[in-house]
């Protein structure tokens, strides 16, 4: 391998954008579930989808819209991630 290699930049945004609720959903969608999620132990990395997908959480559709309006593929939730105005907050 030779540098400079293909990078991604990936929005890392509060986990506060969603509800408890909503991050219990995260911690147990299935590998094969909806949407394409890695969690770890502050948070997630989510696939963002071109096109809304039936069935999620209400708060994840307004996130999805931000990230594709920006072309952001990847989202990742951490628990200390900024928060943007743009987006709703939830305390938990």
């Amino acid at each position: 391998m030779s540098f400079p290699v293909w990078t991604m930049t990936i929005p890392v945004l509060s986990t506060s954008h969603v509800s408890e609720k909503t991050a219990n959903w995260l911690d147990d969608i299935p590998p094969d579930g909806p949407i394409l999620i890695a969690g770890y132990g502050d948070g997630w990395f989510i696939h963002v989808p071109d096109d809304p997908v039936d069935g999620l959480p209400q708060e994840l559709y307004p996130l999805f819209e931000l990230m594709n309006k920006h072309g952001y593929p990847w989202v990742r939730l951490d628990s200390c991630g900024d928060t943007v105005k743009e987006l709703p907050t939830f305390e938990w």
